[in-house]
């Protein structure tokens, strides 16, 4: 894979992710949307995992970590980059547009619902943070985070590759 190709497909992650904090932010200002959820990681990195907790214990119960914030945000981005490069790791060039950026982005929810949901302790679909607004959440910002990364490759794929 062209060097170049990774770098644009982290940064379209990068992008991404903004995009979906900024629709998580308007969905919670208007009480559509749950909030918070990705501030949660670094509590749940410097209080659980330094405890050796790493499944189901209720984060938003632990006290505040001095450092969560910038552990939090730098893990968010982390996580939005990587997604982004598994994306054009895992969809063929010739595949990639919104459609399958969406799709792909889809496809990827199951490990929030069933993995990091539970292990900051939010139960199975973020169950403690109501399940009908928790799904709308996930799924409407994955929607967002989808077809950003999907059409920033088709566009940066359009310009290595003319």
């Amino acid at each position: 894979m062209d060097t170049w190709i990774i770098v644009a497909s982290l940064l379209a992650g990068i992008l991404a992710t903004v995009g979906m904090d900024l629709v998580r932010a308007l969905g919670a200002r208007v009480g559509a949307m749950t909030s918070g959820i990705p501030l949660l990681i670094g509590r749940w990195v410097l209080a659980s995992l330094q405890r050796g907790i790493l499944w189901g214990v209720p984060v938003e119960e632990e006290p505040v970590q001095a450092g969560e914030y910038p552990v939090a945000i730098l893990g968010h981005y982390f996580f939005g980059a990587l997604f982004g490069l598994v994306y054009t790791l895992v969809i063929p060039a010739a595949s990639w547009g919104w459609v399958s950026g969406l799709l792909f982005a889809q496809v990827t929810l199951p490990l929030i619902w069933f993995v990091f949901y539970p292990a900051l302790g939010l139960g199975w679909f973020g169950a403690r943070l109501g399940v009908a607004r928790s799904l709308f959440t996930t799924i409407a910002i994955h929607v967002v985070y989808g077809v950003i990364v999907g059409t920033v490759m088709t566009i940066v794929s359009g310009m290595i590759f003319p």
